[in-house]
C-alpha cells in the first residue's frame, strides 16, 4: 500500500508541473560579427567619467550582430581650443586603444550587454583628458568580410 501511495503520489506531482505554455519561445534572429558582410554601428551613450561608449551594432538587414568584442580599434582625441596654425589637423594628442584575435592581451574590455548592444571600457584615461578642450572619439569594428565606417564623434 504504501508503494501505491508513492508511486501515485509521484505521478501526480509530475502531472501537475506540466507548463501551461508549451509555446517554445524564439531567439531572436542575429547574426555573428565574422558572417556580416556589413555593419553598422550606432552610439547609444558615452560616459564622459569613465569614456565608456555604449553602442550597438547591425548590419545593413537590421540584424544584430554578436560576437563583436575581440576586434577593434577605439580612439580618443584632445584637442586644446582656439589656436592659430597654418596645418590643414589642427594640433591633438590622441590615444588607441585596440584588440584583435591575435593580441596576446587587449586593452579596455568590451562586453556585450544584449544581443547587438555593447559596452566598450577602456582601462585607463588618457592623460591629456584634464587639458585639452574638445574631446572626440571614433569607434572601428572589424569583422572578417566588414568593418563598420569609422566616424570621429565629439564627446557632450
Amino acid at each position: 500500500m504504501r508503494k501505491l501511495l508513492i508511486v501515485s503520489s509521484l505521478s501526480l506531482l509530475l502531472i501537475g508541473c506540466n507548463s501551461d505554455n508549451d509555446d517554445a519561445v524564439k531567439p531572436e534572429p542575429s547574426i555573428t560579427l565574422d558572417q556580416a558582410s556589413t555593419i553598422q554601428l550606432t552610439v547609444d551613450s558615452v560616459d564622459q567619467d569613465t569614456l565608456a561608449i555604449s553602442f550597438s551594432l547591425a548590419d545593413d538587414q537590421g540584424l544584430p550582430i554578436t560576437d563583436a568584442g575581440t576586434s577593434y580599434e577605439v580612439f580618443y582625441l584632445g584637442f586644446p581650443g582656439e589656436y592659430d596654425s597654418s596645418f590643414a589637423v589642427p594640433w591633438h594628442q590622441a590615444k588607441q586603444v585596440s584588440c584583435s584575435a591575435d593580441s596576446e592581451a587587449c586593452d579596455g574590455e568590451m562586453v556585450e550587454v544584449s544581443q547587438g548592444v555593447y559596452l566598450f571600457t577602456p582601462s585607463s584615461l588618457p592623460e591629456f583628458i584634464e587639458s585639452m578642450e574638445t574631446l572626440k572619439y571614433a569607434i572601428t569594428i572589424h569583422g572578417a568580410l566588414a568593418s563598420n565606417t569609422t566616424e570621429i564623434h565629439t564627446l557632450p
